[in-house]
């Protein structure tokens, strides 16, 4: 008796041959699916992870470099000792105050005046006491009484001494008196006798 071939039945999937064991190339699909899926749940999860991001490079500091220009943040390193700055005298300046004396210079008629505290502002023959004058007197290179009942300004100073008409002046010796004078080199002044004998006197001295 001769028996028929089994017959090939399509059953919702895989191809099966009635009657006999699953298809061998039919595990091997599978396997290759679930590898892919594997394979791509492992690439999407990298891709998510916060590891796997790139933060952008800084391209510059806050922080100042060297040679850098200070924007008034923070404190700026000293560059050096600061140059003293060369005073000037404001017009109407007081530059002296103090009191005078004329003491006696043995074999001489003229006696320099002497200042305290000490200045070089009457230096020569800006004030002296003219002991061979009958009355004695001051006298000095530029100089001239001053008469007003009050003492006088720089500017009224200035004015009487631009006024006088002979160089040389003398101011008689009572007290009370007052005189302006001038050293010659930028500097006016005025005194007022205070004593006679001896002779001393108190005086100011301003810039011009």
């Amino acid at each position: 008796m001769t028996m028929a071939a089994p017959e090939r039945v399509t059953v919702g999937g895989p191809v099966r041959v009635a009657g006999g064991p699953p298809s061998r190339s039919w595990g091997w699909a599978v396997a290759g699916a679930g590898l892919c899926l594997l394979v791509g749940l492992f690439a999407l999860a990298n891709r998510q992870s916060p590891n796997s991001v790139t933060l952008p490079t800084p391209t510059h500091s806050i922080l100042p470099t060297s040679g850098s220009t200070d924007t008034g943040i923070g404190t700026a390193e000293p560059t050096g000792e600061p140059s003293p700055s060369t005073p000037t005298d404001t017009p109407g300046q007081m530059l002296w105050q103090g009191s005078l004396t004329f003491p006696s210079q043995p074999g001489s008629d003229t006696h320099p005046v002497a200042a305290s505290p000490a200045t070089g502002l009457l230096a020569g023959e800006a004030l002296y006491l003219c002991g061979a004058c009958s009355p004695q007197v001051i006298g000095g290179e530029l100089l001239v009484p001053w008469n007003g009942t009050k003492p006088p300004t720089p500017g009224q100073c200035g004015s009487a001494l631009t006024a006088q008409t002979s160089r040389s002046g003398y101011v008689p010796l009572r007290v009370g008196q007052m005189g302006c004078f001038s050293n010659g080199a930028g500097a006016v002044g005025y005194f007022t006798v205070l004593t006679t004998s001896p002779l001393s006197a108190s005086a100011i001295i301003w810039s011009v």
